[in-house]
């Protein structure tokens, strides 16, 4: 960490502690779904390039921010993986997944957010879900969060390829990526 990055993330740190209701911007939004077969494991990203104001703190009556992640978008890495990531998540009939930051404050030395997460048509409420600060030399800082889906719970079936040989396994970790302009 340079000395740069590092009177950035004290000055950062200070003012939002000093004052109860801070914002910043966030300039990129990414998802990162990764799971696992019975071969290998898998990553799936879909990136947002897009300009957002995010207050800090507690207020239930507003929605920090929220996005739609259009499934057909997601890059898995080749064509087959994508259309199984589509059909599996049921895209033609639910083209979008929505992330919904229903509160982001902070906690302890970090941040924390209440999420709703939409996916086929289903709410899955993620509360308090912990953000890392990750500061990197000579690229943008971002805060990440990471939780787990298991597909079970939505009612999803994982697909399932060679008559049953290669089977995706029930749980999915989920990371939320977001860039923050500095």
């Amino acid at each position: 960490m340079t000395f740069k990055h590092t009177i950035t993330l004290l000055l950062l740190i200070s003012s939002l502690a000093l004052k109860g209701q801070e914002s910043f911007e966030l300039v990129r939004k990414s998802v990162f779904i990764d799971g696992s077969t019975s071969i290998g494991r898998f990553s799936c990203v879909y990136q947002m390039d897009s300009i957002t104001q995010v207050s800090v703190g507690k207020n239930p009556e507003v929605d920090v921010f929220g996005f739609q992640l259009p499934v057909k978008e997601f890059s898995c890495g080749n064509r087959m993986l994508n259309k199984d990531f589509v059909k599996t998540l049921r895209g033609d009939e639910y083209p979008n997944i929505e992330v919904v930051v229903e509160d982001f404050y902070k906690q302890g030395i970090g941040y924390a957010g209440d999420i709703r997460l939409t996916l086929i048509a289903q709410d899955h409420q993620i509360e308090a879900l912990p953000f890392e600060l990750n500061i990197i030399e000579g690229d943008t800082d971002y805060l990440e969060g990471t939780f787990l889906i298991d597909l079970n719970e939505l009612e999803i079936s994982p697909p399932k390829k060679l008559f049953g040989l290669i089977k995706v396994r029930n749980e999915l970790k989920v990371k939320l990526r977001l860039e923050i302009s500095g």
